[in-house]
């Protein structure tokens, strides 16, 4: 990618990320505050939320320009992101929550700032490397279709070669002034005696 579009997509990321941060940390606040729910079960809760939130948002606004494909194709992207960052903002999230308040004492309020800066990085790149990857034809096939279709290229490759090149047999049967073709359809041999 070109710099100013990494830099658009970056800022675009933030901006969605600062919403998706804003519908994490009041369903936290809500959730562990106010029904005072679990600070794990609530983060858990929250993230999931922000992970939904943010989803539409990229797939509207983020990476808009890496169109899809249809609706089966927007679903795979949710399940990929959802997946991804599982990985990352739910389990670490998760951890560093555990770490700053269980650990370190920090109120689970900051705890939450600092997780989820300190991830974000992490989810720019999954996003842009694997969630939102450019839309082509055949987008959804299956690994054995691509292997299946690149073998019939490379046996494609290998025949154009073989056909470019001088057949082996055929050169030492001109050599010995033998047809290359069978008997029945080789023309009469005019210099014979």
């Amino acid at each position: 990618m070109d710099p100013p579009g990494v830099l658009r997509r970056w800022l675009a990321f933030g901006s969605v990320g600062v919403l998706g941060f804003g519908v994490q940390f009041s369903t936290l606040l809500v959730l562990a505050g106010l029904f005072e729910i679990n600070y794990l079960f609530a983060t858990a809760a929250a993230v999931e939320l922000a992970i939904l939130h943010n989803f539409l948002w990229h797939q509207r606004w983020t990476w808009s320009d890496r169109g899809s494909m249809g609706a089966r194709h927007v679903l795979e992207r949710l399940v990929r992101f959802n997946a991804g960052t599982a990985l990352t903002s739910m389990a670490g999230n998760l951890l560093l929550m555990w770490v700053f308040v269980s650990l370190l004492d920090i109120h689970y309020a900051v705890a939450n700032v600092m997780a989820v800066l300190l991830l974000s990085m992490v989810n720019f790149l999954l996003c842009d490397r694997l969630v939102f990857r450019l839309a082509h034809r055949g987008y959804g096939r299956s690994l054995s279709s691509w292997s299946g279709n690149a073998a019939r290229a490379v046996v494609g490759s290998i025949r154009r070669e073989n056909t470019s090149m001088p057949d082996a047999a055929a050169t030492s049967r001109a050599d010995t002034k033998e047809s290359p073709l069978p008997m029945s359809a080789a023309p009469p041999n005019r210099n014979a005696a």
